[in-house]
């Protein structure tokens, strides 16, 4: 039977609004006149938007969910029901509203569903990290601080997002230059030589003639080239999206010495982050354990979480099962098994996760530290290597015609 909005006059004088099965608009109308109550409007409820429509209609963004959760919390801090808090967002003209279904949400509120309720139908911007704390907090009948411990959370895992960008901008643009010079070099300088070198007419060495060659062949195909290395990246990516694949290439990541270590330590920080924020919230530590593990982007610690979440449906502790992963520091487990045994688990990974993002930090400089110089010396030798192979063969080429 289609399900009616509907706006009505009680006896009281009261606007009542909600939700009424009938099988057109008029029955919808009739059966609110017929409970005593003089109806305003019935409009057709609109079907829940999928995850497909919401991209159409609500695209996914991050910071407009960071602004709805802060200002929201503010309101309830403040004193404001829910109800009036959300009519207040609706009535601003802000990002929010534009990639926020505020009115579906609000409408869905006022028909009596609870506010965790009217957010699982957009899992796209409301992931089940998300609606676990804002039900922990329904439970708790303390909204307000669950969405301060969503805005915290946000706000920290923006905060090291923007750390580990910031750390990467200089060596990306110094990468980026050295390719460019290096393709610049090829393109317009070592044709200079090629000139000079064919009117001796005579025979070049091996390095010499392959740096010619190279030249040649970025002169003459290099649209070509570009085009098959804009493929290439494409069909890696596409691969990349196989479960084996994706596995086995990570497992290689995990192995460099200093990008294994470091790339763990992110992951770390935003796993313990999440189990503990949920954890310090009432949310049972396999429920915790299930939805932190979805922060975790690196397949061989999805696999060791995942093992784990089915060894605590078995009746197992956390902290034995993590002990033999060399995936895993010795400070994380030990940390673990203490929050276990004093009931303090949750505190436990937060301060973990705290340790860990000065540790990401620490790390990062050091390997920025590293690869600055590195890219400069490399860039150097490279265009060493091209000018000296033209310059001998030059020299070599003289020295015999004397």
């Amino acid at each position: 039977m289609p399900l009616f909005y509907f706006k009505a006059l009680t006896r009281d004088g009261d606007i009542q609004e909600g939700e009424i099965n009938a099988t057109d608009q008029q029955a919808a109308l009739d059966s609110l006149q017929a409970n005593g109550k003089i109806p305003l409007s019935a409009e057709p409820a609109q079907p829940a938007k999928s995850s497909s429509s919401l991209k159409s209609g609500f695209r996914t963004n991050k910071k407009a969910v960071a602004q709805f959760t802060q200002e929201l919390m503010y309101m309830l801090q403040a004193g404001i029901p829910l109800d009036r808090a959300l009519d207040v967002l609706e009535q601003q003209k802000s990002e929010i509203q534009q990639h926020i279904p505020l009115g579906e949400i609000h409408q869905a509120l006022r028909s009596g569903k609870p506010f965790s309720q009217t957010l699982s139908p957009y899992p796209d911007l409301f992931p089940p990290f998300y609606l676990s704390l804002i039900q922990a907090a329904e439970v708790s009948g303390d909204l307000a601080d669950g969405l301060a411990t969503l805005n915290r959370y946000m706000e920290s895992s923006r905060l090291l997002k923007e750390k580990i960008s910031a750390a990467l901008i200089y060596p990306s643009i110094l990468a980026l230059v050295s390719v460019l010079s290096i393709i610049v070099i090829l393109l317009y300088v070592i044709p200079q030589f090629a000139d000079i070198l064919a009117d001796m007419q005579q025979a070049l060495p091996f390095h010499t003639q392959l740096i010619l060659d190279m030249s040649e062949g970025l002169q003459q195909s290099g649209l070509i080239l570009l085009l098959i290395t804009a493929i290439s990246i494409l069909a890696i990516s596409r691969l990349l999206r196989l479960g084996a694949v994706r596995a086995l290439m990570d497992r290689l990541k995990l192995a460099l010495p200093l990008l294994g270590p470091l790339l763990i330590m992110i992951e770390l920080t935003r796993f313990s982050r999440s189990l503990g924020t949920l954890l310090t919230k009432g949310v049972p530590l396999l429920q915790s354990l299930q939805i932190a593990h979805q922060t975790l982007q690196l397949a061989p610690l999805q696999t060791l979480f995942k093992d784990c979440s089915e060894g605590l449906k078995d009746g197992q502790q956390l902290s034995p099962m993590l002990q033999s992963s060399p995936l895993l520091p010795a400070m994380m487990t030990q940390l673990i098994r203490v929050g276990e045994e004093t009931g303090q688990l949750g505190q436990m990974l937060l301060r973990l996760a705290d340790i860990y993002e000065q540790q990401t930090e620490t790390r990062l400089r050091k390997i920025i530290s590293i690869m600055e110089p590195l890219l400069i010396i490399t860039l150097g030798l490279i265009i060493a290597l091209l000018v000296l192979s033209m310059l001998s063969a030059i020299i070599g080429i003289n020295n015999i015609s004397f």
